[in-house]
C-alpha cells in the first residue's frame, strides 16, 4: 500500500501545484499557452529521450 502511495503521491503534488499557480498567481492566459507550448515541445521530449 505504501508504494501506491509513494508512487502517485508526485502526480497528485504536480497538479495541485498547477492549480494552486492558476488560482492564486492568475496569470493571464497568454502564459498558459506558453507554458504548454514548452511542456509539450522541450519537456516531454526530453522524457523520452532520457536513458
Amino acid at each position: 500500500m505504501i508504494a501506491i502511495f509513494t508512487a502517485l503521491m508526485p502526480i497528485f503534488l504536480v497538479i495541485a501545484l498547477g492549480i494552486g499557480l492558476r488560482r492564486w498567481l492568475a496569470p493571464d492566459v497568454t502564459f498558459w499557452r506558453t507554458v504548454e507550448r514548452i511542456t509539450y515541445f522541450v519537456l516531454f521530449p526530453s522524457l523520452l529521450v532520457t536513458p
